[in-house]
């Protein structure tokens, strides 16, 4: 049963003109997006490559990731799933810490990359074209190896180790994929949600190393990371010239809010000197953006409460104090850098923007029990799919010529030891699917140019510290000695149908079905 529609949602009858008016192109990409540390299994046990959440999985701050959904010892059941949902494209990430393990935190070099690693990688992507899925390749998701150490993004010297991974990585495995008479892969993510890993290891303390308040170091960590952006961006081009492959699309993905200081600066940054930007003239560039964001932002049909509203609104004047000094780092390597552009297309991941919903009661009743923490769990985020064509919008302010790649949408229920719980709304995968791949027609009739959806995520997964919330398109059980993918989701739901049924639909160009088939 369809959930009732809400302000901004297009009916049966709009979404067939939509259809007209924004059909997608031919080589528009239908995929699922995951990462490697929560997918592969395998990282933080005994003799196991470890990761920064090595110490917390150790300590039992968080529950151990383990086996996780088994991807690195048999990906090709995920890729036929995926397939066999329509998808003609796959996004996934390599994970440092596999490429260069070492146990022990050290400052001494990188160590040997792991040959048989990077063999399995290629062997992946490759597995990837063979079910015609052109993948989407993440470098860094949010994780990074042990040997560093948990604070090793307030340093600079982290940056140079990063593009030494990323040297290694992408011309190995190219290499690798162009031997067997593949062709090199097209499209990269560097660096996943460069705004998140300061914020949440830093202010809110929700990633490793978890500490609370630390502005400095926040802004920091935030700097290095987008600075190894640019500087990654340049070396996959460098690469690609030097071997004679056709150019790749390269940049990075930020996770949506509506506080420009939190998210937006970035993408303004890097597109700011092909803008013509001057360095001296980057603050003004900045309150510029900032007011014609908070132009959009006004136009949300389905805004949150008022006093949520004000919330906003102090988190605005807050962050407006972020400014080009805080990014020395950024702005050096954008202004030294050989290419103008440090972003080939604009990667958005839209979940709930505002800030202020993440704000709940402690003590409140919830079908699994009580929950005290006052932050919103991922089942709890607010489900408002006209937001989606709004921050598409967004996501054009100084970006004339780039298109936009939706490179994560989901929506989590919860579960505990394989019981469901569900979602406080009600709201099911399969409509989730359908509202918000309605509005990317919304978008693309107002002339924005979407070319990708990866919808997160293919199946239940581990969410940076727990199975409990559940984003899969298929459900996991986990009951046996070995994690299973279920055919429905956590909840029942028949998602990977709904999916597959939009695919085929939306590629169709039939106004007609296409509304018959969203409209559900």
């Amino acid at each position: 049963m369809s959930t009732r529609r809400l302000p901004g949602e297009p009916g049966r009858d709009e979404i067939r003109t939509l259809a007209t008016a924004g059909r997608l192109p031919d080589d528009f990409k239908f995929g699922v997006a995951m990462a490697a540390f929560q997918n592969e299994g395998g990282f933080n046990g005994h003799a196991e490559p470890k990761n920064n959440f090595f110490d917390w999985e150790d300590t039992g701050k968080v529950e151990r990731s383990g086996m996780a959904t088994n991807f690195w010892a048999d990906p090709w059941t995920h890729l036929d799933r995926a397939s066999a949902m329509g998808c003609n494209a796959y996004r996934l990430s390599i994970e440092w810490a596999r490429v260069f393990p070492r146990s022990e935190p050290s400052e001494a070099p990188s160590p040997s990359p792991d040959e048989e690693a990077l063999d399995h990688y290629a062997a992946i992507l490759a597995g990837c074209r063979e079910r015609s899925m052109e993948p989407l390749v993440t470098l860094h998701h949010f994780t990074h190896p042990r040997w560093l150490g948990v604070d090793s993004w307030t340093r600079y010297s982290t940056v140079d180790q990063f593009i030494d991974y990323v040297d290694t990585a992408v011309t190995a495995i190219n290499e690798r994929l162009v031997k067997e008479g593949g062709e090199p892969v097209e499209n990269y993510v560097t660096i996943n949600e460069p705004n998140g890993p300061g914020a949440t290891g830093y202010f809110v303390g929700q990633f490793p190393p978890g500490k609370f308040l630390e502005v400095k170091s926040a802004l920091r960590a935030t700097d290095n990371i987008v600075a190894a952006h640019v500087r990654a961006y340049n070396k996959v081009h460098d690469i690609y010239e030097a071997k004679g492959w056709a150019a790749p699309s390269v940049a990075t993905n930020t996770f949506v809010t509506w506080t420009w200081g939190l998210e937006r600066v970035i993408p303004d940054l890097l597109l700011a000197r092909e803008n013509g930007v001057d360095p001296g003239g980057l603050d003004a560039y900045f309150e510029e953006s900032r007011r014609r964001m908070r132009e959009i932002r006004a136009q949300d049909p389905n805004p949150p409460e008022p006093w949520r509203m004000t919330v906003e609104r102090g988190i605005d004047w807050i962050t407006d104090h972020i400014k080009a000094k805080h990014f020395p780092e950024t702005v050096r390597l954008c202004y030294e850098a050989p290419r103008e552009s440090s972003l080939d297309y604009i990667g958005i991941d839209y979940y709930d923007p505002y800030i202020s919903r993440g704000l709940k009661m402690p003590g409140r009743q919830t079908a699994a029990g009580s929950r005290w923490r006052p932050i919103a769990d991922f089942w709890e985020q607010v489900v408002n799919p006209a937001g989606l064509a709004l921050v598409c919008r967004v996501a054009t302010i100084n970006a004339e010529g780039k298109s936009i790649v939706i490179a994560e949408n989901g929506m989590a229920s919860h579960t505990r030891g394989n019981m469901s719980f569900g979602r406080p709304d009600g709201i099911t995968r399969d409509d989730y699917i359908r509202r918000h791949l309605a509005q990317v027609l919304v978008a693309r009739s107002a002339g924005i140019d979407v070319r990708g959806y990866y919808h997160w995520t293919l199946v239940d997964n581990y969410e940076w510290g727990s199975y409990e919330p559940c984003f899969g398109i298929h459900g996991i059980d986990r009951s046996g000695s070995s994690p299973t993918i279920t055919d429905d989701d956590a909840m029942g739901c028949t998602a990977a149908d709904a999916y597959r049924e939009a695919i085929e639909a939306l590629q169709s160009g039939d106004p007609e079905l296409i509304s018959q088939v969203l409209s559900k």
